[in-house]
C-alpha cells in the first residue's frame, strides 16, 4: 500500500524538458529516431566505405562512456544508454569526413558530451545542440581534414589500405588556410558575383558540371554533387518523413526550413523560373536534409511552441542561405542552428503573448 507521503512526492515531482504529449516516451522517440537515420547512414557507409562506421562508433561508444563518467563525477545516476545522446553522436559521426583521422570523433565526441551537454546540466537542459557545438569547435581544431572528404567509389572498390590514415594525428594546418578553400558554394558565390541576374541559371549549371567530378569532393558537410549524395540525402529525407507522419517530430521547423531555401533561391532569380540547379545544390550538395530532420526537432534546443517551431525553421533556412551564398565559411549547417538556438526562447515568448492575447481578444469578443 502506498502511503501519503509517497503520494504526496509522487504527486509533486517536478521534470524538466522535453515534454512530450503524444503518447511517446524518450526512449521510445529516441529509437524511432535511430531507425529513421538507417536508411541515410546506410547509404553513406556504401558509397564512403568503413570511416563512415568507424566514425559512427567511436562517437557513440565514447560520448556514452564520457557522460558516465561525468555522471559519476557529479554523483549523478543514469539509468541505461542514454538515446538521446547516441542519436547526437551519431549525427556528429556522420558530419566528420569519412577519411579524417581517429583524433577528432574522440576530440568532437568529449567537447559535444563534456561541453555540450553535461555542463549545461544534461538533458533538456543545454541551450546550443551539442552536436552543432561539436561540429563547429572540430572546424576550428581541424579545419583542413574537416573540409576533406574522399571520393565516393563504393564500398565494393574502397581502398582498404587508405584506412591506416585514420589512426595518423591531423597534420596542423593555419587556420585561415582551411576556411578560405574553395568549395561548391563559394565557387557559386564567386560566380554569381560575376554574373548579371539573368544569367544566373547558366552559373549554376556551369558549377555542377565544374563540381560533378567526385574527385572534388571538399567542403563542411560536403561531397561533389551527384549520385552518391542525391542518394544519401533521399534516404535523410524519406527518414524525415517517417518521422513526421508517426508525429514522432514536429513538422513545422523542417517544413518552414526546406520552404525559406526554396523561397530564396526563388528570391535571387527575381521569380523568373524555378532555380532548379540552385536549390538542387542547396538540397543535395550536402547533409541539409539530416540536420532539418533531426537538429531542428531536437527537443531541448529548439523552439517549444507550434508559431516558435516555424519561425526557428525561417531562421534556420535564411541563415543557412545567406552564409553559403555570400558568407566567409563554406557551409552555414551548424552557424545557422546556433543562432536559430539562441532565439529559441524569445521565439517561444513572443509566441505564447501573441496566443494569450488572441485568447483574451476572443473572450471579450465573446462577452
Amino acid at each position: 500500500m502506498i502511503d501519503a507521503n509517497t503520494a504526496n512526492a509522487e504527486s509533486s515531482r517536478v521534470t524538466h524538458s522535453p515534454f512530450l504529449h503524444s503518447g511517446y516516451n524518450s526512449e521510445r522517440w529516441s529509437q524511432q529516431q535511430m531507425v529513421a537515420l538507417l536508411p541515410g547512414a546506410l547509404l553513406s557507409l556504401w558509397f564512403f566505405g568503413p570511416g563512415v562506421a568507424i566514425n559512427i562508433a567511436i562517437t557513440v561508444v565514447l560520448g556514452l562512456l564520457t557522460a558516465r563518467a561525468l555522471n559519476g563525477m557529479a554523483r549523478q545516476t543514469s539509468k541505461g544508454a542514454d538515446t538521446n545522446l547516441i542519436i547526437m553522436a551519431i549525427v556528429l559521426g556522420l558530419a566528420i569526413p569519412p577519411g579524417a583521422s581517429i583524433l577528432i570523433p574522440v576530440v568532437g565526441t568529449v567537447v559535444m558530451v563534456a561541453l555540450g551537454k553535461q555542463l549545461w546540466g544534461g538533458t533538456g537542459q543545454y541551450p546550443f545542440h551539442p552536436a552543432m557545438v561539436a561540429y563547429l569547435a572540430l572546424l576550428l581544431l581541424f579545419s583542413d581534414q574537416m573540409l576533406a572528404w574522399p571520393e565516393a567509389n563504393g564500398l565494393l572498390q574502397f581502398d582498404w589500405s587508405t584506412l591506416a590514415n585514420k589512426v595518423l594525428l591531423p597534420n596542423p594546418v593555419p587556420l585561415v588556410d582551411g576556411l578560405s578553400q574553395a568549395t561548391p558554394l563559394l565557387d557559386l558565390q564567386a560566380q554569381l558575383d560575376s554574373s548579371a541576374p539573368q544569367d544566373l541559371l547558366a552559373a549554376t549549371s556551369n558549377l555542377n558540371t565544374a563540381t560533378g567530378n567526385l574527385n572534388t569532393a571538399t567542403g563542411t558537410f560536403y561531397t561533389a554533387a551527384g549520385l552518391p549524395m542525391l542518394l544519401i540525402n533521399l534516404g535523410f529525407l524519406s527518414g524525415g518523413l517517417y518521422l513526421c507522419y508517426t508525429r514522432a517530430i514536429a513538422w513545422q521547423a523542417p517544413v518552414a526550413a526546406l520552404a525559406s531555401i526554396l523561397f530564396c533561391c526563388l528570391l535571387s532569380t527575381g521569380f523568373l523560373s524555378l532555380p532548379g540547379e540552385l536549390l538542387g545544390l542547396h538540397l543535395f550538395a550536402g547533409h541539409l536534409l539530416l540536420v532539418t530532420f533531426w537538429v531542428t526537432t531536437e527537443l531541448s534546443s529548439s523552439a517549444k511552441t507550434a508559431r516558435g517551431r516555424l519561425l526557428f525553421g525561417v531562421i534556420f533556412g535564411c541563415v543557412v542561405y545567406f552564409i553559403r551564398q555570400s558568407g566567409a565559411v563554406p557551409d552555414g549547417l551548424a552557424s545557422a542552428i546556433i543562432i536559430a538556438n539562441l532565439a529559441a526562447p524569445l521565439l517561444d515568448h513572443r509566441s505564447r503573448v501573441a496566443s494569450a492575447t488572441a485568447a483574451a481578444q476572443a473572450a471579450a469578443e465573446d462577452t
